[in-house]
């Protein structure tokens, strides 16, 4: 289907956008409750915030689109699921918009699956891509623990390579020790590299130790925390582990370069 076909108003676009935000961000998949009254019409999701006011007529317009598909009907309320053409039209407003995944982030992507980046790291690519794979799943709110796990290995794998191209890895030879390895490999650039680089490379690593912290709460679903990790979540999981592999890859390849 040609989704520029769909004809809808702004705020009916803006109204399909906050149910697929909500949606995602909502700790387990929920149905959307319209609530009735002659106050006007609520609608309920644990991802909405409370008396979140709506326009019967705005989802009846999703319906008609085949964006919303209507599940149940009682006297003073009705139950709305998104359908998969609503995901999927979802994608294609942010992507006119240029939101679905900013320039930067395409880019970002574009480096950890380029061919240069997988022969130098091939299985952090590889589970990178899993994860990737996993959040643009419409059921990844099953898998937000397992998109960590994968982003965990990505980085250990990275990591890794870096550790046994720098000469590092009998030092430090516990796998799980991507924080000491990426460390020392950053000590070991700074060396090569002026004072305004290594500066940024401090930064770096800091930029490392975040992610992480967000790959390892994904991991172990927020249990430390007490709280309840989610689709959003999950993305952000990727974004940074990605963003952080292309910058370290970056920076190593400067430093041999004499950049």
């Amino acid at each position: 289907m040609d989704l520029s076909s769909i004809r809808l108003t702004r705020d009916q676009v803006e109204l399909l956008v906050t149910l697929v935000d909500a949606f995602r961000r909502a700790p387990k998949k929920e149905p959307f409750w319209l609530l009735r009254h002659g106050q006007g019409d609520d609608l309920i999701h644990p991802g909405l915030q409370d008396d979140f006011e709506v326009y019967f007529g705005d989802l009846e317009a999703l319906r008609d689109a085949g964006i919303l598909r209507l599940s149940r009907i009682r006297q003073s309320s009705r139950q709305y699921d998104i359908s998969p053409l609503g995901f999927d039209y979802y994608d294609h407003v942010l992507s006119e918009r240029g939101e679905d995944i900013s320039s930067i982030e395409v880019l970002t992507a574009e480096y950890i699956q380029a061919s240069q980046f997988r022969g130098r790291h091939p299985e952090a690519s590889r589970k990178w891509a899993m994860a990737t794979d996993a959040v643009r799943t419409h059921e990844s709110t099953r898998q937000v623990t397992t998109v960590g796990h994968l982003c965990r290995e990505a980085m250990q794998a990275f990591a890794e390579d870096l550790a046994v191209e720098a000469g590092l890895a009998s030092d430090l030879p516990k796998r799980e020790q991507t924080l000491n390895r990426i460390e020392a490999v950053l000590k070991g650039v700074k060396k090569s590299i002026g004072r305004t680089h290594a500066d940024s490379l401090t930064a770096l690593m800091g930029l490392w130790k975040a992610a992480n912290d967000v790959v390892q709460r994904q991991e172990h679903g927020a249990a430390r925390e007490g709280e309840s990790v989610t689709w959003m979540d999950a993305r952000r999981c990727v974004f940074l582990t990605a963003v952080g592999m292309h910058e370290l890859d970056t920076a190593v390849l400067e430093s041999r370069s004499g950049g």
